[in-house]
């Protein structure tokens, strides 16, 4: 009896994995829907090669209902059913729903699965021509910096970048815009990467989704914008004083008085004026426009743009005279020489107020020479004038020169006695 219940017992399990496999394998067919599957592209460059290229925002889907035995249908799940597009079979551009394949993994037979329904039929794309051109890099500032400071032309990294997309849209695009602020703290040279928005004609943004810019990294541009000082300083002359004219009774005029200069900080925190020259007023007989150039120290810009600056001197209540000096000094003559002079006398002219100088006679004006530094033999020296009692407020003008004999002293002898 017991072995009669177990034979039963095991025919029902043989049957029932019968009726399992004939069920699930070779039974009746079964049916499933997949949805979301991703399309893919491909030939993605033979389409470009051909000048066009495709405009699509996001990825489109499918949703398919596919029919079959349930253990093939099991092996099937979103993620390995393949929807495919080939663009390289596209040719024209416009705006057209294109077919697409189905394909399944390899351990499930093509022929094994029956495609029931698809949505969409088809795949709508959009096609358009493709172009490339090169455009400029732009630097636009925002904000100002303070009174005392200037920027100079920026210097980019790239001064352009080639951009690639949609025809219609390249040829909107004027330049790739940079935008800096400037602030009146800003007082340093601004430095670093800056992203760029592609502009047209009118600086203002295009819709640039569909834009390509060539190379690895050019999202971002090395900019660097120099911030110098600004800074107004007057033109000076060194004034030597002679000949009876003085700062107080000569009149010096600089023309242009003052120049706006540009530089780094330090450079400038020192430089409060300029010195351009020496006027020498003991060789200037008559007042006279005199020219110099302006010449900065390294790293500093004349903003200006003269290069020259005139010096107009004129002489105030001064009286100028011709005497003839006859009185000669031979000073400093070395131990064992004697100096002779040569000239006997000099046309000395002098200059001082005019009360002093038509008081003065030709016997106050004494000539001397040094001839500390004077060789042997004949040579012509410089004198020096001098004007006795009123040497504060009259002086010669010019220079002088003299000739004079510098020789041995000739010794004397004495005569014996009767």
């Amino acid at each position: 009896m017991t072995k009669k219940i177990l034979t039963g017992l095991v025919s029902l399990i043989i049957a029932f994995a019968l009726w399992t496999y004939v069920i699930t394998v070779v039974g009746p067919e079964y049916q499933d829907t997949f949805r979301d599957i991703p399309v893919v592209f491909q030939g993605a460059s033979a389409l470009e090669e051909k000048g066009l290229m495709l405009l699509t925002d996001e990825t489109p889907t499918v949703t398919l209902e596919l029919s079959g035995n349930r253990l093939d249908l099991n092996k099937l799940s979103t993620s390995n059913i393949s929807v495919v597009v080939d663009l390289s079979k596209i040719y024209d551009p416009g705006k057209t729903a294109y077919r697409y394949d189905v394909s399944y993994p390899g351990s499930v037979a093509y022929d094994a699965i029956t495609i029931q329904s698809q949505t969409p039929t088809g795949i709508t794309l959009e096609v358009v021509r493709k172009t490339r051109k090169e455009i400029p890099v732009e630097v636009d500032f925002t904000g100002n910096l303070s009174e005392e400071y200037m920027k100079e032309k920026p210097v980019l990294e790239a001064e352009t970048v080639a951009i690639s997309g949609p025809e219609d849209v390249v040829k909107q695009i004027a330049s790739a815009r940079i935008q800096l602020e400037l602030t009146e703290d800003t007082k340093t040279t601004i430095s670093g990467e800056y992203t760029f928005t592609l502009c047209d004609d009118s600086k203002e943004p295009v819709d640039s989704r569909y834009i390509e810019v060539a190379g690895e990294g050019v999202d971002l541009i090395s900019v660097t914008v120099p911030v110098k000082r600004v800074k107004e300083i007057p033109l000076t002359v060194k004034l030597i004083e002679g000949g009876g004219a003085t700062g107080e009774n000569s009149t010096i005029e600089i023309e242009p008085k003052t120049i706006h200069v540009s530089g780094d900080e330090e450079l400038l925190a020192d430089l409060n004026e300029l010195e351009i020259g020496t006027v020498d007023l003991s060789n200037m007989l008559e007042a006279g426009v005199l020219t110099f150039p302006i010449t900065l120290p390294e790293g500093i810009v004349n903003e200006t743009g003269i290069t020259e600056a005139t010096v107009d001197v004129s002489f105030e209540n001064l009286l100028v005279q011709t005497f003839t000096a006859t009185q000669f000094k031979a000073l400093q003559v070395p131990k064992g020489m004697t100096a002779t002079i040569s000239a006997k006398e000099l046309e000395v002219t002098v200059r001082g107020s005019r009360s002093v100088v038509e008081s003065l006679n030709p016997e106050d004006i004494l000539v001397t020479v040094d001839c500390s530094k004077a060789e042997a033999g004949n040579q012509r020296l410089d004198v020096n004038i001098t004007i006795s009692g009123y040497s504060d407020q009259v002086g010669a003008v010019g220079t002088y020169t003299i000739l004079v004999l510098l020789e041995p002293k000739q010794e004397t002898t004495s005569q014996p006695s009767d």
